[in-house]
């Protein structure tokens, strides 16, 4: 009897501990003006090492270094966003294209960064690319290229300062 007691409780326990299975989460948007019925939350989830598809305007960081502020077209699969031979020189990564590139087509990070590492921050729209220090031009600490200069604003400021004291008072008699 104790034998059919743990079997049938071993048999129990089994059935409340199997994992459950179940249909992917829908976001009803009935409640919305013109809202798409079941629509999938996993569309909008956002992966924050992976953005989204578009142009961003990020700050490009090579070795933990600033480079500068740039537009970068980021593809469908991240993986395979590319950059502009222009943007390349501009970022001190010394690159060789080869025979068939032309001057506008885009250039494969993972080719760029010659067997570093690409990351992104999406909360900060940062770009982190790592790359082998033989790749990189080396500039002084501080330095932003003439690209990167800010003309400021044109300000114009004057000041002046005038002061008169005067007295006069009579003896009184």
């Amino acid at each position: 009897m104790e034998k059919l007691n743990a079997i049938t409780l071993s048999l129990f326990a089994a059935l409340l501990i199997s994992p459950a299975w179940a249909e992917e989460e829908t976001f009803d948007t009935n409640f919305m003006f013109g809202g798409l019925k079941g629509e999938k939350v996993s569309r909008y989830q956002i992966d924050s090492t992976k953005p989204m598809a578009g142009v961003y305007e990020m700050d490009v960081y090579v070795n933990k270094e600033w480079r500068g502020t740039y537009e970068v077209n980021i593809q469908d699969d991240p993986d395979s966003t590319c950059i502009s031979p222009d943007l390349i020189a501009s970022l001190g990564i010394k690159f060789t294209p080869q025979s068939t590139t032309v001057e506008n087509e885009c250039i494969a990070l993972k080719t760029v960064v010659h067997g570093g590492s690409v990351s992104y921050d999406t909360a900060a729209f940062n770009l982190y690319l790592s790359v082998p220090q033989a790749y990189v031009l080396e500039y002084e600490a501080g330095y932003a290229s003439p690209e990167a200069w800010d003309r400021g604003i044109n300000a114009f400021y004057t000041s002046y300062y005038a002061s008169e004291y005067y007295s006069h008072y009579k003896k009184r008699r």
